[in-house]
């Protein structure tokens, strides 16, 4: 990717370089050469060889990790990767609790959907590989769109819940995807005074919003699953986070889950 290039282009003018991340991979484990090779350039040999070593080719270029426990004994092992506990330092934090929580969804709007879903569904079927171009678009579409409609679909019960959590006297960093989602959000927890903090608001306006939830002056805080990198200030004033849509990689969940499950959470 242009992003891949960019940071092997920086990496190769520094000096030292030193990689950190509480999640580095958590996507196809065919990933970390990737990440591995800008760190420590040729440390895991070419690419062909690292697949032919540690990985099982997947359909449409992916790769998988055949033993991922073994990969990361050898990282460790030959000093490329460190990994240190929260107990190893002494930083141990309150356990984390998941609650898996179903809720009822509003079939009328997925049923609306019936006829181009279906339409979709049949031109991703076909097995012609003339389409293969089209079959893709199709199922980026029909993936958009039933996320997009289950997300709508969940909202009413969705804030129901979050009510619940409200009148306990919890408050709540609710996430989510679509901003038609936020909208039902936004109108639907209006008494609790949402904030929003995506990919849509300026650095001035994100600032606000934090301020204005650690304050206490905002009960709700809507964020976007892929925003909030480097905020570190919710953990002192929430303990308690929802999804009210589900992102497609549990790497991000546990990213989100961290936004208040970190150092100064009691």
């Amino acid at each position: 990717t242009d992003i891949y290039r960019a940071a092997r282009l920086v990496a190769h003018k520094a000096h030292r370089r030193l990689g950190l991340s509480a999640t580095p991979i958590y996507n196809y484990g065919g990933e970390f050469f990737h990440v591995v090779d800008v760190v420590a350039p040729g440390c895991l040999g070419e690419h062909s060889e690292f697949i032919r070593e540690y990985c099982t080719p997947e359909p449409g270029g992916k790769a998988k990790l055949s033993d991922p426990l073994e990969f990361g004994s050898y990282l460790r092992r030959e000093g490329i990767m460190l990994r240190r506990t929260r107990k190893d330092v002494q930083r141990e934090l309150p356990e984390l609790t998941k609650v898996v929580h179903e809720i009822a969804a509003d079939e009328r709007v997925l049923d609306t959907l019936k006829s181009n879903a279906v339409e979709l569904a049949k031109i991703v079927l076909r097995h012609n590989e003339q389409f293969r171009g089209e079959k893709m678009q199709a199922a980026g579409k029909f993936d958009a769109m039933m996320r997009q409609a289950t997300g709508i679909a969940k909202a009413p019960y969705v804030i129901e819940f979050v009510k619940m959590l409200l009148d306990s006297g919890e408050p709540v960093v609710l996430f989510g995807w679509h901003r038609a989602v936020y909208a039902m959000w936004l109108e639907g927890l209006k008494e609790f005074n949402p904030v929003l903090y995506t990919g849509s608001e300026s650095d001035a306006q994100k600032q606000e919003t934090l301020r204005a939830f650690t304050a206490g002056e905002s009960r709700v805080l809507i964020m976007s699953l892929r925003s909030g990198a480097g905020v570190d200030s919710l953990q002192g004033c929430c303990n308690t986070v929802v999804f009210g849509e589900l992102d497609w990689s549990p790497g991000v969940h546990e990213q989100c889950m961290g936004r208040v499950h970190r150092d100064g959470q009691d």
